[in-house]
């Protein structure tokens, strides 16, 4: 072979040398493009998912929120039915048991105790309320007018004197009760 072959042939190699060199760069170079793009990809692909994922998280948790909003609510309604329902049966056993009271002696005798604890202040008061069938009931020491109260009272007296009143019914006491829960 002679020196001008030999140059070629090593030219040649050079050349082919080179060549692979570059594919192989070249190649390289395509892969890491390639690589970096479906990662941009998938990144941008897995922030959507993900903020989609967290928008339908954040609604969930709202709705959920909201229903346990609305079963405390009910609850709590339903609460304070039985509680209400619970505050009338007993007030109503109560007006029931004071109307069989009010037809006792002890009742006679109560209803003289609450005038005779006020009898000074009676003696200077102009009336006294009771129930119609509770005036024989009174023994009227201080002769004051006796004057009728109705009989949703229940029973009890009211004494009036001046611009003051004495409420010592069995209503009014059990309304007091009945807003004090």
């Amino acid at each position: 072979m002679s020196i001008e072959e030999n140059k070629l042939k090593k030219f040649q190699e050079i050349c082919e040398d080179m060549a692979t060199k570059a594919d192989s760069n070249l190649e390289q170079e395509i892969n890491t493009k390639i690589s970096d793009e479906i990662s941009s990809k998938l990144k941008s692909y897995s922030e959507k998912l993900n903020a989609k994922l967290k928008k339908q998280e954040d609604n969930l948790k709202k709705d959920f929120n909201k229903k346990i909003s609305e079963i405390e609510l009910n609850c709590k309604k339903e609460i304070l039915q039985e509680k209400l329902k619970e505050q009338k049966e007993i007030y109503e056993e109560t007006v029931k048991k004071l109307r069989e009271y009010v037809n006792t002696d002890e009742y006679k005798i109560l209803l003289n105790s609450i005038v005779e604890k006020n009898l000074n202040t009676i003696a200077s008061s102009k009336c006294i309320l009771v129930r119609k069938s509770d005036r024989d009931k009174i023994e009227n020491k201080c002769n004051c007018e006796i004057k009728d109260l109705e009989d949703s009272y229940i029973g009890g007296v009211i004494i009036q004197y001046d611009n003051v009143i004495i409420d010592c019914t069995f209503l009014t006491a059990l309304c007091i009760l009945d807003k004090k829960g």
